[in-house]
């Protein structure tokens, strides 16, 4: 995990040649839903389970570290 992880959305164009810019990207992508925790540890490529705490889906995880 890098040092910036998190701080900042990384357009598509940025990884795919004909990707968005990042503004054509709708706004509405970064509004929901989000499951917030506490980890300690490391941080790997495992599965999680983006549901909340009463099982009701989400799309983001924000983590505090």
């Amino acid at each position: 995990m890098c040092a910036h992880n998190g701080t900042h959305v990384d357009a598509p164009f940025h990884f795919i040649d004909d990707g968005k810019k990042i503004d054509e990207v709708d706004l509405n992508k970064f509004v929901g839903y989000a499951y917030v925790t506490e980890h300690e540890g490391d941080i790997n490529a495992a599965p999680i389970n983006l549901g909340g705490a009463d099982g009701a889906p989400c799309r983001a995880i924000l983590m505090s570290l």
